[in-house]
């Protein structure tokens, strides 16, 4: 799914753009800090959404000059509203929240069920690891070296590692 966003804050572009991609199958997004740019592309590039951040000053999606009902379009806000009565999606929710509104934005234009392909949001590859015990000591020697240890639970250092 290829994004279009117009937003003055390109920072929140990029790092939507980098947690929808470690979340989801593949999206490309483009980020425009200008309406002139971001219409110069929709002239000659294909595209699926466009999203209209509230920060840079339009009011209605007519201004956007974009063919309406045949583009899925949505607003970006920083609160919870509706603008110009068109859909909005508030942009500082969860990545899954986002993911799930853009997909369902794209299907409700195009009548196109999409696959949605999670990945989910681990740093260390397609697959969430978990860490298994190899061992553990206790901290001064020995289960029972103390009379107490009986009634108090002994402190254990315990390695974890990553497989």
């Amino acid at each position: 799914m290829k994004i279009l966003i117009l937003e003055s804050d390109m920072e929140y572009v990029q790092r939507l753009e980098y947690y929808l991609n470690l979340y989801a199958a593949e999206m490309q997004i483009l980020g425009f800090d200008s309406l002139e740019k971001l219409q110069e592309y929709m002239e000659h590039e294909e595209f699926d959404v466009v999203l209209c951040g509230e920060s840079v000053g339009l009011t209605e999606k007519k201004e956007l000059a974009i063919p309406l009902g045949q583009i899925p379009f949505a607003w970006l806000s920083g609160k919870h509203e509706l603008i110009d009565h068109e859909k909005t999606i508030y942009k500082y929710q969860s990545v899954p929240k986002i993911y799930e509104q853009l997909c369902d934005l794209y299907e409700s234009v195009y009548q196109h069920t999409l696959i949605r392909e999670q990945k989910g949001l681990s740093v260390h590859g397609d697959q969430a690891q978990e860490p298994k015990v190899i061992t553990f000591f206790p901290i001064h020697g020995g289960l029972f070296s103390l009379g107490f240890d009986v009634l108090v639970l002994d402190f254990l250092l315990v390695l974890f590692v990553f497989v």
